[in-house]
C-alpha cells in the first residue's frame, strides 16, 4: 500500500469519526440506561450487582473516549487538487466493501480512459462509505453497490448506485447523505448533481469538469 493511499484512507477515517462517535455514544447511553435499571431492580446483594456495576464503568469509559473525538474533531476546508479518480477509487473499494458488508456486495465499473479531474479524494470517497454504510442498514434482505467512474460528455462521471429490497426513498434526507450536504459537495467541485431514488434503487452521480 502506498503512503498516499494510506494518507487517503486515514482522511476519510478521520472524517467519518465524528458520525460514528456520535451514534456509538447513543448507543452506550441506551446500555448505560438499561443496566442502571437492572442493577435498582435487582437490588444489593444480588450476585448480578458486580456484573453491572462493572457494565456501567465500562460504558463511562466509553462515553469518555466518544466525547474527547467530538470535541477534538474539527472539519477540515475542502483540498482539491488533479487527480485520477479510477486510481483514488480503487485505493479505497477495500474499505468500501468492509462498510458494505456481506450484504452488500460491491461492484467496481472505472474507465482508464475517465479524465483526470481537480478533485478532493477524500470527500468524493466520503460520499460512498456514506452511502454504502445508510444502504446496508435499510436494505431488509441482500442488494448491490455499483461504483462508477467514466467519461461521459467530456467530464468524469463519479456515480455509486444501490439496489435491493427494504430501500425506500429519502436516504438523501438525514445523516451525512443529506441533500445539501451532496450539493455542497458538488458545488466545492464545480460538479453537476444528479440524485434519484425509488423503492429498491438509490443513486447519486456527479459530472465533474476537467482541470483548467
Amino acid at each position: 500500500m502506498t503512503s498516499e493511499t494510506e494518507q487517503l484512507e486515514l482522511e476519510i477515517l478521520g472524517r467519518l469519526a465524528p458520525g460514528i462517535a456520535h451514534d456509538f455514544n447513543n448507543l452506550l447511553a441506551a446500555i448505560c440506561a438499561d443496566a442502571d435499571m437492572a442493577r435498582r431492580v435487582v437490588g444489593p446483594g444480588h450476585p448480578a450487582q458486580e456484573h453491572l456495576e462493572a457494565i456501567l464503568t465500562t460504558v463511562a469509559q466509553g462515553m469518555g473516549l466518544t466525547a474527547h473525538v467530538l470535541v477534538n474533531a474539527r472539519p477540515r476546508p475542502v483540498q482539491l487538487r488533479e487527480v485520477q479518480l479510477v486510481r483514488e477509487v480503487e485505493a479505497v473499494a477495500g474499505l468500501v466493501r468492509r462498510v458494505a458488508g456481506e450484504k452488500l456486495p460491491v461492484q467496481l465499473e472505472l474507465s482508464e480512459q475517465a479524465p483526470a479531474v481537480f478533485a478532493d479524494p477524500a470527500q468524493l470517497c466520503l460520499a460512498l462509505f456514506r452511502l454504502a454504510g445508510t444502504a446496508r442498514r435499510a436494505l431488509a434482505s441482500g442488494g448491490q453497490m455499483r461504483v462508477e467512474v467514466r467519461p461521459e460528455d467530456g467530464e468524469t462521471l463519479f456515480a455509486a448506485t444501490v439496489t435491493g429490497e427494504g430501500l425506500r426513498p429519502g436516504l438523501f434526507e438525514a445523516g451525512g447523505l443529506r441533500r445539501e450536504l451532496l450539493e455542497r459537495l458538488a458545488a466545492d467541485h464545480g460538479a453537476r448533481l444528479t440524485l434519484s431514488e425509488e423503492p429498491g434503487r438509490a443513486s447519486l452521480k456527479l459530472a465533474l469538469p476537467k482541470p483548467g
